[in-house]
């Protein structure tokens, strides 16, 4: 990603997060081997086509997980 940033190259980002997934290890633990689980995901998207000037990585990803943060708010969601 910084070489992408650096040089103005595209890139994407996701961040994925399974929904409610503590409950399922708080039920199941953290071997859940012996029966199938159903579960959603939220993911956090970015995407730059390489237009933009270089920024501090850590903005890219505050952005994204702010994207994630939105998309959990109600589950099984993109945001970008």
């Amino acid at each position: 990603m910084a070489s992408c940033l650096k040089e103005g190259q595209p890139f994407g980002l996701l961040f994925v997060d399974c929904d409610d997934f503590k409950q399922v290890n708080d039920r199941f633990g953290h071997e859940v081997d012996s029966e199938a689980v159903g579960t959603t995901a939220s993911i956090g998207m970015l995407w730059s086509d390489g237009g933009v000037p270089e920024r501090p990585i850590e903005d890219i990803l505050r952005r994204v997980d702010e994207r994630l943060y939105a998309a959990k708010q109600t589950k099984n969601a993109i945001s970008y």
